[in-house]
């Protein structure tokens, strides 16, 4: 667990400063989409460095925003105090609105898979969530047809989730991540990968995917 200013995260110090770098590097050719924030740690970070890009549209961020028995633990380790099934997002607003100097915030809230993207580019685009099969295609399926070939960078931040578990056969039930990027490593190109000790990897999205015919 680490904080960002006073928001809890799981992202260490060096993701952080990379969604910084990230956000700083906005070239204006699309959005910024963020699904999966929890409190704002990282939409803090990527914030950040939005605003020194002179970013000018909603930053959206897609969350369910609703308390699990291990959130309210990892809050309360960041001195947080939440319950279990409480609404998540009013918080989520107040620790990263401060971030967004210049463009508002704009949340959604339910299950990702289950998002709906109004069609606009997206230049950045952020997964910190739907490591499963299932949930993450339906997240592809909603928001990759607005990538930018030769511009948006994908950053999968439960990329390495699976190495946690080692020799451990539950470890395959988060291979999705990987075996996708696997798939079409000819459509993408490595950016940067945090490495065994950290699970984020990002992405440049070079050559299209047929989102009809081939997911």
């Amino acid at each position: 667990m680490h904080l960002h200013g006073n928001i809890p995260t799981m992202l260490s110090d060096e993701v952080r400063m990379y969604l910084t770098e990230l956000g700083s590097s906005w070239s204006g050719a699309g959005y910024a989409v963020e699904c999966g924030a929890w409190l704002g740690g990282g939409t803090a970070a990527l914030a950040d460095g939005l605003s020194l890009a002179g970013y000018d549209r909603p930053l959206c961020v897609y969350d369910k925003w609703k308390a699990n028995r291990e959130e309210v633990f990892k809050a309360k380790f960041g001195h947080v105090n939440v319950v279990e099934n409480q609404n998540l997002e009013p918080i989520f607003r107040d620790f990263a609105t401060p971030h967004c100097n210049g463009f508002d915030l704009k949340t959604y809230q339910g299950w990702i898979e289950r998002a709906i993207w109004c069609g606009h580019p997206i230049e950045i685009w952020l997964l910190d969530a739907a490591k499963r099969e299932g949930p993450f295609y339906g997240a592809l399926k909603a928001f990759g047809p607005s990538w930018i070939p030769g511009v948006t960078t994908v950053g999968l931040l439960d990329f390495g989730f699976y190495r946690k578990f080692g020799d451990d056969p539950k470890g395959e039930l988060y291979l999705e991540q990987a075996a996708f990027i696997d798939r079409f490593n000819d459509r993408f190109e490595l950016i940067e990968d945090f490495g065994p000790n950290d699970s984020p990897a990002f992405f440049k999205y070079v050559e299209p995917i047929d989102w009809e015919e081939e997911i």
